[in-house]
């Protein structure tokens, strides 16, 4: 045998040797780059962590939010205070912190018109007002009336505001007679200031006044309503 057929001969049974091999190995031999990793994307991709790491920062971070993220809480947290800060408000003269008397600006103005027709010749006439609502004490400080009178008439109007009960009674009398006569008639007003108090219990305040009447006669009780929410409304010492 030749050089050249041992060649051939060694080079035959190499490649027998090789197919061997890879058969029996299962190993698969392919061209191209379909068996290599997977080419970068740029789509965004879901990151799941599966347990709480410890994350370690050597210093401050710059954060930058491109948008304000909506924040929702699931029930109103407990907020506690470590220790008592001391807080300075600036007060000056120039530039005041404002301060509200909360009794005052929560008063709502009263002011009760009644006018009557049906109190003619000697009598008592009647003006019942309206009275406080719940929640609510009236404070009256004015009284005032316009009164239309016979022209005989020889005494001065005289009258009373009391509550429902007769608990208290503020008098009072209208300018003495003669009063401004007008045709056979004459005219007497009225207008005091007092101090006086109404409890939705009291009723309605009721202003009595006794005269020689003629025509249409009319009162005004005028004053502010408390609200009892805000002061309390403490018992009325009689």
């Amino acid at each position: 045998m030749t050089n050249k057929k041992i060649l051939k001969t060694a080079a035959a049974m190499a490649a027998i040797a090789i197919a061997t091999y890879v058969a029996s190995s299962g190993m698969c031999l392919a061209q191209g780059n379909s068996g290599g990793p997977a080419a970068p994307t740029n789509s965004t991709q879901n990151v799941n962590v599966v347990n709480t790491p410890t994350v370690s920062l050597s210093g401050t971070p710059t954060v930058n939010v491109g948008t304000m993220p909506a924040v929702s809480l699931s029930g109103t947290p407990a907020v506690n205070v470590a220790n008592s800060p001391t807080v300075h408000v600036g007060n000056t003269l120039s530039g005041p912190v404002p301060a509200l008397d909360a009794e005052k600006v929560s008063r709502i103005p009263y002011q009760s018109f009644v006018n009557l027709g049906t109190c003619v010749g000697p009598v008592f006439c009647q003006f019942h007002f309206t009275q406080a609502p719940a929640g609510y004490r009236l404070v009256a400080e004015n009284i005032s009336g316009f009164l239309a009178l016979q022209g005989t008439s020889a005494t001065a109007p005289v009258g009373f505001l009391s509550d429902g009960s007769h608990n208290a009674e503020w008098g009072f009398t209208a300018p003495a007679i003669p009063a401004q006569p007008f045709l056979t008639n004459l005219f007497s007003g009225f207008n005091e200031h007092i101090r006086a108090y109404f409890d939705p219990s009291d009723g309605q305040p009721t202003l009595q006044v006794f005269a020689n009447f003629i025509g249409t006669q009319n009162a005004t009780l005028s004053g502010y309503l408390e609200n009892c929410a805000v002061t309390g409304c403490p018992a009325i010492q009689r």
